[in-house]
C-alpha cells in the first residue's frame, strides 16, 4: 500500500509483477493497474503445470480478483506429447491461436509480448492484431463457457469488437456464435484467426480469413485440442 500511495502522489501506474493475489487494494488506488499473482508463461521453463486446461480455469477463478498479468504471447506453440519443459526458447502449451486468444479473454490492462521482437517480426499479420488490442474496454460478454472446458467472450472498444476463444485438450470444439450484439443495419468486416489443420503435430499452424458480417450473421467457430480462435471486428 504505501509504495501504491507514493506512486499516486507521483502520478504513476503501478504493475505488481511477482506478487500474491490481489486483494482489492486497486480500488483504492487505481493507479494499480495489474498484478501478477499467478502460474504463467515463465512456468514453462521449468514445468508442465500452464496447460490449455489451466489457462481456460483462470477467468473463472484468479481472474474474479482483479487484473492478471499472465505474460502472455509465446510464438513457439506446441500440443499434447510435442510440448516440451526447456529453458531456452520454451514452449507454451497450447496452439498459436489460443495464445493470441489470450489478449482478449484475459483482464489485463498492462500487456506484455513475452517473446522476442525477431518472434512477432516473422508474424506481422498476426502481430498487426496484437498492436491494435485496446488496454481497456467498454463492454464484454460471455458467448460460450464451461470452467476448465472452454471460454468464448467478446469485448468492445469504441466501434470495434473483438472474439476469443480458448479450449482445453480433451477435445476439438465447434460453436456457432451470433453477432447480434452488433449494431443493427450496419455491416462490418471480421478478420479471422482460427486452428489450422495441423495443430496437434505443428501448434504455430493457423489460419487467416476475412468476410463481411452484420447483426443477422453468425460466425463458425471451431478449435482444436488445446487450441483457440481470435477474431476482430471492424465498421467497412
Amino acid at each position: 500500500e504505501r509504495i501504491a500511495r507514493a506512486c499516486a502522489r507521483r502520478k504513476m501506474i503501478v504493475d505488481f509483477h511477482g506478487c500474491y493475489l490481489p486483494c482489492g487494494l486497486h480500488r483504492t488506488y487505481p493507479n494499480i493497474i495489474n498484478y501478477e499473482g499467478v502460474l504463467g508463461n515463465e512456468v514453462n521453463k521449468w514445468d508442465k503445470k500452464v496447460t490449455p486446461e489451466h489457462k481456460v480455469t483462470l477467468p473463472f477463478t484468479r481472474m474474479l480478483g482483479g487484473p492478471m498479468d499472465f505474460t502472455p504471447g509465446g510464438m513457439r506453440n506446441a500440443v499434447g506429447d510435442n510440448f516440451v519443459v526447456r529453458n531456452t526458447l520454451p514452449f507454451t502449451n497450447g496452439t498459436r491461436c489460443m495464445e493470441m486468444a489470450l489478449y482478449v479473454v484475459y483482464q489485463e490492462p498492462l500487456v506484455m509480448l513475452s517473446d522476442a521482437a525477431t518472434e512477432y517480426a516473422k508474424e506481422p499479420e498476426l502481430f498487426r492484431f496484437i498492436t491494435h488490442i485496446p488496454s481497456s474496454w467498454d463492454e464484454s460478454k460471455v458467448l460460450e463457457a464451461r470452467m476448465s472446458d472452454y471460454l468464448i467472450v467478446a469485448r468492445k472498444k469504441g466501434n470495434e469488437w473483438y472474439i476469443g476463444g480458448i479450449n482445453d485438450e480433451t477435445m476439438e470444439r465447434e460453436f456457432t456464435v451470433p453477432l447480434s450484439f452488433l449494431d443493427a443495419g450496419k455491416q462490418y468486416v471480421a478478420h479471422l484467426y482460427t486452428d489450422g489443420v495441423n495443430t496437434d503435430k505443428i501448434g504455430t499452424d493457423y489460419r487467416y480469413t476475412t468476410r463481411e458480417v452484420s447483426s443477422s450473421s453468425s460466425l463458425s467457430l471451431k478449435m482444436n485440442r488445446g487450441g483457440g480462435c481470435i477474431v476482430r471486428i471492424v465498421p467497412r
